[in-house]
């Protein structure tokens, strides 16, 4: 009888061990990590030891890139206000941040992801150029003949690759408002998102052009196409990663 007993309660000492460890097996498997939350300002941080994260900058007062690659970036004309998390830095028609070109922006895939305010749109019929039509658009980020993000009239965005289809959001991003907007490209299919919410999706092949001279935030490069408005915690990844 005491054996019997001894055994059943070894059993149910085994039970209770295996449910706790499933319990946290199950917890540290369906919590989802904090960067994970696209419109979470807060948890935002430059992970320098990823060395996926080619640029990463917080606009808390400089614009000093907090990835291990340090592409540090030159502006003139930008201000620093408070922004979605921390500082953020505001861009005027002619504010200019400009990063050099270096290999590290050389890539294959890519996720470049940041949180802007537009205070106005740009208006349709404001660019003539070959290849836009007169949409009028204001750049959000280009490396010139590579990879670019536009704002254009009525707050569509558009994301690029040189000589490919082009991404246009299917909604707009309001005025005067934050949004986290990315572009996403894995070598097959590139990606819009808005708050990690798909807006667009375009089917592409091949490899990302090479940087013929350097990289630009808030503006086209060379030409200008200035956006108007703030952007706060701006990331350029070589791989396609949560939006």
């Amino acid at each position: 009888m005491r054996r019997r007993l001894s055994m059943f309660v070894v059993a149910l000492v085994g039970l209770a061990a295996g449910d706790l460890i499933h319990d946290r097996v199950s917890a540290q498997q369906g919590a989802a990590p904090a960067a994970a939350n696209a419109t979470d300002a807060s948890q935002f941080s430059c992970n320098a030891s990823d060395m996926r994260l080619r640029a990463c900058f917080t606009f808390d007062g400089d614009t000093r890139d907090r990835s291990s690659y340090g592409n540090h970036a030159n502006a003139a004309n930008v201000s620093y206000v408070a922004g979605k998390g921390g500082q953020a830095v505001r861009l005027g028609p002619n504010s200019r941040i400009l990063l050099a070109q270096h290999p590290s922006l050389d890539i294959a895939a890519m996720t470049i992801k940041m949180w802007i305010r537009p205070a106005s749109f740009p208006i349709k019929g404001g660019l003539g150029r070959v290849g836009d039509a007169g949409e009028g658009r204001m750049g959000v980020f280009d490396g010139e003949a590579t990879y670019r993000m536009y704002v254009m009239a009525d707050g569509i965005i558009r994301c690029s690759l040189t000589g490919r289809p082009e991404a246009y959001s299917k909604g707009s991003v309001p005025l005067g408002e934050w949004t986290r907007v990315a572009c996403t490209f894995d070598g097959a299919v590139m990606r819009l998102h808005f708050n990690g919410g798909s807006v667009a999706e375009v089917k592409q092949a091949g490899t990302i052009s090479k940087f013929i001279a350097g990289f630009a935030i808030g503006s086209d490069y060379p030409s200008g196409d200035n956006f108007l408005g703030e952007i706060d915690q701006f990331e350029i990844w070589s791989a396609a990663v949560a939006p």
